[in-house]
């Protein structure tokens, strides 16, 4: 399997099939991105059976494509590993398994990418901050010592999270991104006054 150059120790996803398949090549180095249309197809069909088995001119007529295309993507995912060959037998079509990918980087350790973690999400292995982080568009990023401040207005992570796009829904655009979370605070505070409020508006004398 070929792929293209490619700084595997900083990425903003976790890995999955779909990054190794946008990237594989065939033996002549060319790029085989029906590799990746082909795979999820041949997964799905093969999920009860384990077996997958089509001819390139099948799957080319279904898909409108060419059959040498699809035998390309056929030897590109078989030589990578994503597609492990059960029988070939001559003027039949081949028998594949096809490998899911957890599996794959057991066999192939240190061809995945590593997300790059946040410093909520592993010094601290706090999920809020990442919620927050990605319902901001990833433009804030949350410090333990903002969580710490938003829970101690008595809100569960949970509300926290919603509470959070409702003031998004209010305030976006509202001041630089950098001052939501203190203008959060703020409005999670207020939130909490007001709920004292109403509280005591509502206690009979």
């Amino acid at each position: 399997m070929r792929m293209n150059n490619y700084d595997s120790s900083l990425a903003h996803y976790h890995c999955s099939s779909e990054w190794h398949l946008w990237q594989l090549k065939d033996r002549k180095d060319i790029r085989t991105p029906f590799a990746a249309v082909l795979y999820p197809f041949a997964f799905r069909i093969s999920k009860n059976s384990g077996c997958f088995y089509c001819s390139a001119e099948r799957i080319a007529e279904h898909f409108g494509t060419s059959p040498d295309t699809v035998r390309r993507a056929m030897d590109a995912l078989t030589t990578s590993g994503f597609f492990v060959v059960i029988d070939k037998e001559l003027f039949h079509s081949t028998i594949y398994r096809v490998v899911p990918h957890d599996e794959w980087a057991q066999a192939h350790p240190g061809r995945c990418v590593v997300r790059t973690e946040f410093p909520w999400s592993v010094e601290e292995g706090d999920q809020l901050g990442e919620q927050l982080y990605t319902l901001s568009g990833g433009r804030v990023k949350w410090f333990l010592n903002i969580l710490i401040a938003l829970r101690k207005t008595g809100f569960t992570d949970d509300l926290i999270v919603e509470k959070f796009k409702l003031f998004l829904e209010v305030r976006r655009g509202h001041g630089a991104s950098k001052s939501i979370p203190f203008r959060f605070l703020k409005f999670l505070r207020q939130e909490v006054q007001d709920a004292k409020a109403r509280e005591i508006e509502t206690t009979p004398a």
